[in-house]
């Protein structure tokens, strides 16, 4: 009998390093700028697009790049969204 080692690991979490930016470079390029230590741009990044396409992978790489920061980062589901858009303490 023969023994086969499989990569079996546990999956690792959304970031910028994983994700396959394809055509969405620019995307990719403008959220690393925004996660980074400097000055952020005071508006808004709003991310579209198909099904499929990395919009959630993008966001949750976000997050946890931020929470890294040791910053006060939310998630929010639109079918959970509460009457305040933003609770307090809240970066991103």
């Amino acid at each position: 009998m023969k023994q086969m080692a499989l990569d079996i690991g546990l999956s690792r979490p959304p970031s910028l390093e994983n994700y396959f930016a394809g055509p969405n470079e620019s995307a990719l390029q403008h959220l690393r700028l925004w996660t980074g230590q400097g000055p952020r741009a005071p508006v808004p990044t709003y991310l579209w697009g198909e099904e499929g396409c990395g919009k959630t992978h993008l966001l949750q790489a976000v997050r946890l790049a931020f929470q890294a920061q040791g910053q006060a980062v939310g998630w929010l589901r639109t079918a959970r969204c509460p009457h305040r858009l933003t609770p307090p303490g809240w970066r991103c």
